[in-house]
């Protein structure tokens, strides 16, 4: 089978200016949960910090949804099919916890995780 690069573009939303944005091509069979955690760290960032993906075109904080496993990833992957890209928020928890609008779209976020699990049990 030949091989399915995504672009997965990392933006870092505390660590000050410059180097905000950090793409990494990938082979689609590649991305899952734990290689995503590899990245962040090589960013500087820590295992327990937060992941998000925004849904494709929308950036707003209502449109993120949290990434904390192979099941979010998969949900990752099948909403950006189309565009073979993906916008990944990383959030260092103690930095998110000391800013309110941080706290927010961790919440929001938070709360999209839980729309999405009740509709797919609806559609179910």
């Amino acid at each position: 089978m030949a091989e399915e690069v995504w672009t997965l573009r990392f933006f870092k939303h505390d660590r000050g200016p410059g180097a905000m944005v950090v793409e990494e091509p990938m082979d689609r069979d590649l991305v899952c949960f734990f290689n995503m955690v590899e990245i962040i760290e090589k960013l500087g960032y820590q295992k327990s910090d937060e992941m998000f993906f925004a849904q494709p075109g929308c950036y707003c904080r209502t449109s993120m949804t949290r990434i904390k496993g192979d099941s979010n990833v998969m949900d990752m992957l099948r909403e950006n099919d189309s565009i073979k890209k993906v916008d990944i928020h990383i959030f260092d928890r103690k930095v998110a916890s000391s800013s309110a609008l941080e706290e927010d779209v961790v919440a929001d976020a938070t709360d999209n995780v839980e729309a999405n699990k009740n509709r797919d049990l609806e559609e179910k």
